[in-house]
Parts: structure tokens; sequence; C-alpha cells
């Protein structure tokens, strides 16, 4: 069988897996315990709407909705979405408590598997697993956290294991992945230890504009999720910078096993050069997108720009100023790594 019949195969049979696990979870309501209802029409304010599980499963009900036209604080539902509704005796109506997004937020996850496992084919396997088992340890860390763990201490154990996982399934076992942890894990840590230290002993950190931070709190328990949010949120670049440079130390030295410290650290600067701005642009950017929502509507309500940056925007700015001094670190931390503990990996 040629390479053209298998790729044709592989298409059809992901096509297939892909269109079953659509199906299934589109149609999956009656594995919810709260009432779902599928909109049928929509005339103005008034929806007909049709049950499609729990007892009365096919009743037809009528609903009232009505939302402003920003929709910024309400939505606009069309004919074939499913809502989440509630049953009032007092009122003897029935209620939207929201949409049913499962089946857009799983399509959208298939497509993104897909398209790793045909582009990436064996690595993109991997890297599907390694998501999956990522989000399964972050789940089960905060029903940890639920129960009443500390999240700080559940932070370093997940920023352990997902180094270590990613990195071995991407990579494999080999020198280099060892190196690549070692390096990653390290500054993670140092990160994590300067900003302890500014978070203590610095000026005083106001949570006020903290928005998911639950009222009241301790300032300890502030403290701890946002050294959490920097140890996590600075994991992923630094994991990239960390195999760039481990792997191109490795090679060169591979080549040249005689190369001198000088012209190794010259040609991995040269390296650097070349993605550091880039991936300190991308945490960059990401934080700018995290933040973008807020910022538009502090902006239309007529908050100054200064006042936004100054308590809105701290926590965005302390994570990408966390993250850029990481993959800063990582490269002379990864080249000292590399060719101090090399050849006693290579011995043993």
């Amino acid at each position: 069988m040629n390479k053209k019949k298998r790729l044709i195969i592989k298409l059809i049979a992901l096509f297939l897996c892909t269109s079953v696990i659509y199906f299934f979870v589109y149609n999956n309501a009656a594995s919810y315990d709260d009432p779902i209802a599928k909109v049928t029409n929509i005339d103005g304010a008034k929806i007909t709407a049709e049950l499609v599980n729990g007892d009365n499963k096919g009743e037809k009900i009528e609903l009232t909705h009505e939302y402003e036209p920003s929709l910024v604080y309400d939505e606009k539902y069309h004919e074939g979405n499913f809502l989440f509704v509630s049953y009032s005796e007092v009122k003897d109506a029935w209620s939207i408590m929201g949409m049913k997004r499962d089946y857009i937020i799983v399509l959208v996850l298939l497509i993104l598997f897909d398209l790793l496992l045909i582009v990436g084919q064996k690595q993109g396997f991997y890297t599907v697993l390694g998501l999956c088992v990522n989000v399964l340890i972050f789940i089960f860390a905060m029903s940890l956290f639920d129960k009443g763990s500390n999240i700080l201490v559940l932070s370093i154990i997940m920023t352990i294991f997902f180094a270590c996982l990613i990195l071995l399934l991407i990579n494999g076992w080999n020198r280099n992945t060892l190196l690549s942890i070692f390096s990653t894990l390290s500054s993670v840590l140092i990160i994590g230890v300067i900003s302890t230290l500014v978070i203590y002993y610095g000026p005083e950190i106001s949570y006020d504009f903290m928005e998911f931070m639950p009222q009241p709190h301790s300032k300890g328990e502030a403290n701890l999720v946002l050294i959490s949010e920097i140890l996590i949120g600075g994991l992923g670049v630094i994991m990239d910078i960390s195999i760039t440079i481990t792997t191109c130390a490795t090679e060169l030295i591979d080549k040249n096993p005689i190369i001198s410290k000088n012209a190794l650290v010259n040609s991995c600067k040269k390296v650097s050069n070349d993605i550091t701005g880039t991936m300190i642009n991308v945490v960059l950017l990401t934080n700018i997108a995290s933040f973008l929502p807020v910022f538009v509507l502090a902006v239309n309500n007529e908050f100054r720009i200064s006042t936004i940056i100054k308590n809105n925007m701290f926590f965005e700015i302390v994570r990408f100023l966390t993250g850029s001094i990481g993959i800063v670190l990582t490269i002379p931390l990864a080249i000292f790594i590399v060719t101090k503990f090399r050849r006693r990996l290579e011995i043993s």
C-alpha cells in the first residue's frame, strides 16, 4: 500500500472518529441533570423551545428573552441553540439559565487534534496525548484545591508534572530532554523565588482589582494565587527556549567535541537572539489579548488609561515581566547546564 492510500485511509478514519464524537456530544443532553431545551422558534422576545431531556422530554415551552444590542452582558439566541432552563413554580414559568456550548468546544478541539495528527503524525499524537493528560492533571489538582489543599503546593507539583510530561512525550527519553527538564525547572524556580521575594518584601500589593479573587480573602491566600499564576504562566515559554538552546548546544558539541566554551556560547547566543525577541513578544501579546475586553470596557466607561494600567493591568504586567525574565535567564542557564552535565550523563 503506497503512502497516498495510507494517507486517505487515515483521513477517512479521522473524519469518522471526529463525526462520531461530535454527534455523541451534540446529543448528550440526557447526561445532564439540568433541563435542556432546543430553540425551535424566535419571535422578538418570545422563544419557543422543546425540552430534550428529563421526564418532560418533548414538551414545548415558552421563554422570554430580552437583550441589549451591544450584547456585552446579554446573548442573542438563534434557532437550533440548546439552552439550560429552569422552572419556577412561584411564577409558573420557564426561564433561561444559559446556553449549552459543550458541542462547540468539542468541535474546535477535535479540529485541533485532527490537524495535529495530520501534520505532526507521531509527534502530533504525543502532543494530543500530552494535552489530554495535562488537562486531567489540572482537573485533579483543582479538585484537591476544592477540598482544602494549598494552591501553591499544587501549582509546584503541576509545574513539575507538566514540564516532565510534555518534554518526555515530545522529545523522548534522551540526554537533551533531561537537560531541558533540568534547565526549565531551574529557571522556573529562579523566577518563583524572585517573585516571592518581591511580593512579600516589596511594596504592598492591592488585590481589589483581581476580579476572580473571592471576597473576603486573606493577603496570604492572594499572594499564593499570584505566585501560582507566575509559575505556571512562565512554564510554557521557558520550556520552548530551554529545549531550543539545549538541542543547539548538544548538536554543536556532537559535531565538534573539542569546541571551546566561548565558541559554544557565541553560537548559542546567535540562536537565542533569533528567538528571544519573538518569545517575549508572544508573552506580551498573550497578556494583551487576555486583558483587551476589560480594557475596552474601561475606556468606554471613561476610565483614564493611567488608572486602567495602574489598577486593572497590574497583574498582566507582572506576568509579562516575570515570563520575560524567565526567557532571558533560561538562555545562559541552559548553556551552563549543557556544558557542565553533558559529559556526566554520557558516562552514566
